[in-house]
This record gives structure tokens, sequence and C-alpha cells, in this order.
């Protein structure tokens, strides 16, 4: 039974993808398509974005607040920032409470709300008062950028593919094989045969990589 419990865990967890390639309009049925590929991950919701450059896929497993007012993407209410996010903030009690005493309004009792708008509030220095567990990506359109972030014990799992202006993330590989070619990395196929996985920031495949434990990617939405 602890094994079957693990492996549940494993696979009920909340997942993502967000792609970026400057001018282009992502179909609605790639996005549906994604969603399939993560369903697995979050079966309480799912919700995607779309605009010009730019899409999100997510799926949801309700935890933290369980009503649909934490669902993602998840869009503050001035529509500066979007933001879809899977992990758990240990602290985010103390972090709202810092929030409301910058007089910030918050409208849900979950841990996302916190990272959005502690982002608008403190910038990238959010994340230095993050303790937890997360991946993420945040669009900010006032600055032009997407802020992809991973905590610093690599706990959550982030991918990111890169093919010419094609930049995308996702919690796993499935998503990303719609855009690159499923070709196998050598170098990363021998230390998996030798050891039984692929250390560093291999991912088994080609212009797919593993996003390193503690780094914060951005991209320039408009040159991607």
């Amino acid at each position: 039974s602890a094994k079957l419990s693990v492996k549940t865990a494993n696979i009920l967890m909340c997942g993502f993808a967000a792609v970026f390639e400057p001018g282009r309009r992502f179909d609605e049925s790639l996005l549906s398509n994604i969603d399939q590929d993560l369903l697995h991950r979050g079966p309480d919701s799912g919700g995607s974005l779309r605009e010009l450059g730019w899409a999100y896929v997510f799926r949801r497993l309700a935890i933290l607040d369980p009503t649909d007012m934490s669902d993602q993407p998840m869009t503050d209410p001035s529509g500066r920032c979007s933001l879809v996010y899977n992990g758990e903030i240990y602290n985010y009690m103390a972090l709202r409470a810092e929030l409301k005493h910058h007089n910030v309004n918050l409208r849900t009792n979950g841990d996302t709300e916190v990272i959005l708008e502690g982002y608008l509030l403190w910038g990238e220095g959010i994340l230095d008062r993050l303790e937890g567990m997360y991946s993420f990506t945040l669009v900010d359109r006032k600055r032009g950028v997407a802020l992809v972030a991973r905590d610093p014990l690599g706990i959550k799992p982030l991918y990111m593919a890169h093919r010419g202006k094609f930049v995308g993330f996702a919690s796993e590989i499935r998503p990303l094989l719609r855009f690159i070619p499923a070709s196998i990395k050598e170098t990363a196929l021998s230390e998996l045969i030798t050891f039984g996985w692929a250390a560093g920031n291999f991912s088994n495949y080609e212009n797919i990589d593993r996003v390193p434990g503690g780094t914060l990617v951005t991209v320039q939405l408009s040159s991607g």
C-alpha cells in the first residue's frame, strides 16, 4: 500500500505547459491536446490562456484552496501578470500576512495568489522569500518578459525546450514533444544505461533540458 500511495502522489499533482514564440498564435486544438497530455496530473480543473506570442495550459490538483477562485492560469486584477504554478509554499500564511500589511487585497485562501501578488510587490525578490517546492511561469506584460523558476532543491519537475525562436517549459516532457522532434541525446543515453538516470540538465532528448533547481529563466516576449 505504501508503494501505491507514492505512485499515486507522483501522478496526481498539478502540471503546466508554457510556450513562447514571437508572432505566433498557438492553436486552440494544440492547447487542447496539451491539456490531455497533462490531464493525469490535475483532475480537479484545467485552464488555458493564449495571447499573441505565448500560451499557457494548466491542470490542477486542488489542495490548499479547493475553490475555483484559485484556478489557474491566474491573472492579477490589474491584468499585468498571469501565472501558472505547481507546488506548495510552506510559509504562504506568513507571506499573506506581509502582503496584507502592505494593503494588498487577497481574493483567495491559497498560495498561488501569494506568488502573484508577491511578485507585484517585491519583484523577483519574491524568490528570496519563498520556502517550499515549486515551479512556475509568470508573464509580466508591463516588462514584456516571462519569468520561469524552479525551487532551490529541484523538487518540482520542470523541463525546457528551445529550438529557433520557440521556447517552451512544462512539468513533463510529453507536451514539449509536440514542438520538438523526439531525438535521443546519446550522452544522456549512456548515463541512463550506466546509472539508471541522466544527471545534470539532461532530459534524454535533444533540445529538451531539465531546468536545474534554484534557476530563474527570463524569456523576452518580443524576441524569444
